[in-house]
């Protein structure tokens, strides 16, 4: 696997794939989607446990271009939605849905 230390983002960036910088406490894990290593976006972040989302986190998608728009926040059991949070719709990052979850139609 390629490995390149990116200095504006001072972690490590592997080609298409994550790479999360602590396995417990809090976390940002980021997507190089420019296969160049230029472009790399956050895909989510909160408190990790066990390399699982734990508490309250974020999640973008991989093409986002603002930082205060995810698509899901909230709180997080092992990686899904457990407790209150807000859902944005993919496209328009319009709010569509504010509650508790698990809920079948807003899940992860």
């Amino acid at each position: 696997m390629v490995e390149k230390y990116d200095k504006k983002l001072q972690l490590r960036v592997y080609k298409g794939e994550f790479y999360n910088f602590k396995a417990n406490g809090l976390c940002k894990v980021f997507i190089d989607i420019s296969n160049n290593y230029y472009e790399c976006f956050l895909q989510h972040e909160g408190e990790w446990k066990d390399g699982h989302l734990n508490g309250f986190g974020r999640y973008w998608d991989a093409f986002h271009k603002n930082i205060d728009k995810p698509i899901h926040e909230g709180e997080y059991k092992n990686d899904v939605r457990s407790g209150f949070g807000r859902k944005y719709d993919f496209k328009t990052k319009e709010l569509i849905y504010e509650g508790i979850f698990p809920c079948k139609e807003h899940s992860l």
